[in-house]
C-alpha cells in the first residue's frame, strides 16, 4: 500500500514541477504520467533484480522510449517529457547523505552513500543513451525504407 502512495505523491510533485517548468496545461498531465509510470517500472524492477544500476537502466529506457513516443503523438519536444518523467529516478537522498558524510568525515558512509548515487546517475545516463541509440537507429532505419520504396 506505501508503494501506492508513494506513485501517488509521484504524481502530485510531478504536476508542480510541470508548473514550475511552464509545460503546457494540457501535457502537464501525460509528463506526471510517464513520471509515475517510471517509478512503478523502478519499483517492480527493483523488486525482481537487487541492482541499483540496473534499475534505473531499465526505468530511464522506458522513459525515454515514453518521452518519444509521447513527444510524436502530442507534437512537444522529447524532453518535456524525458525531465520529468526521469526526476523520480534522481539520487537526492542518496546525494544528500554523500555530501552530509563527506562533510563530517565519515569516509566510510561517504563511500557508501557515495557508490549509490554514482551507480544511480550512471544508470539513469545509460539507460537514456541505450534506448536514445535504439530509437534514431529504427527511425534511420525507416527513413531508408521510405526511400529505397521510391
Amino acid at each position: 500500500m506505501s508503494e501506492f502512495y508513494n506513485l501517488l505523491f509521484v504524481f502530485i510533485g510531478l504536476i508542480g514541477f510541470g508548473l514550475i517548468f511552464n509545460i503546457k496545461k494540457e501535457k502537464i498531465i501525460y509528463t506526471a504520467i510517464g513520471g509515475v509510470l517510471t517509478s512503478f517500472i523502478y519499483i517492480i524492477s527493483c523488486f525482481f533484480i537487487s541492482n541499483i544500476f540496473l534499475c534505473n537502466i531499465i526505468a530511464s529506457i522506458f522513459a525515454t522510449l515514453f518521452s518519444e513516443i509521447s513527444a510524436r503523438l502530442y507534437k512537444a519536444p522529447a524532453t518535456v517529457f524525458l525531465i520529468l518523467s526521469i526526476i523520480p529516478l534522481a539520487p537526492g537522498g542518496s546525494l544528500y547523505y554523500t555530501i552530509i558524510n563527506i562533510i563530517s568525515g565519515n569516509s566510510e558512509k561517504f563511500n557508501e552513500y557515495g557508490k549509490i548515487t554514482a551507480m544511480t546517475t550512471l544508470g539513469i545516463a545509460a539507460g537514456i543513451i541505450i534506448a536514445s541509440v535504439f530509437i534514431r537507429t529504427y527511425a534511420k532505419t525507416k527513413l531508408y525504407e521510405k526511400i529505397i520504396k521510391k
